[in-house]
């Protein structure tokens, strides 16, 4: 090998940067639509934000209703606790308008970047951004 120092760094880089990786910021809540909305969150920016730990890269929002009211929580994530929430999320419709319709009791969805989860609810411009990511990823 002509260069060895420069193989080491070569393999040694990438695992530095990962290890030294600066921890993203998420919304923090727990409670019902009003309480996780972003102008009651901005209010007290400080007791709604929380640095996630460096195993925690990404952000959760779950949506769910229960007895008529919508629960929130927002909160830092990792992979297995996304797959593990959305999963949960998946299926869990009821029957309206006397079984023509299915409303969704639950949505989640995780994000991964600096204080993303702060909408309570998936807007259609989320849908469209998905979905072109999605698309420029499969050409």
């Amino acid at each position: 090998m002509k260069y060895p120092s420069i193989c080491l760094l070569i393999l040694v880089m990438p695992v530095t940067f990962a290890a030294y990786r600066q921890p993203i910021k998420c919304y923090k809540c727990d409670g019902n639509n009003e309480e996780c909305s972003l102008t009651a969150m901005h209010a007290d920016i400080e007791k709604y934000t929380v640095d996630c730990v460096r195993d925690y890269q990404k952000c959760i929002t779950i949506v769910m209703e229960q007895s008529g009211r919508k629960l929130v929580t927002k909160k830092c994530a990792n992979d297995s606790i996304c797959r593990k929430d959305i999963g949960r999320c998946d299926g869990s419709v009821r029957s309206t308008g006397g079984g023509r319709k299915t409303e969704r009791l639950c949505t989640a969805w995780c994000c991964k970047d600096y204080m993303c989860n702060n909408a309570s609810l998936l807007s259609p411009a989320h849908l469209v951004m998905v979905l072109a990511f999605k698309f420029v990823a499969l050409v």
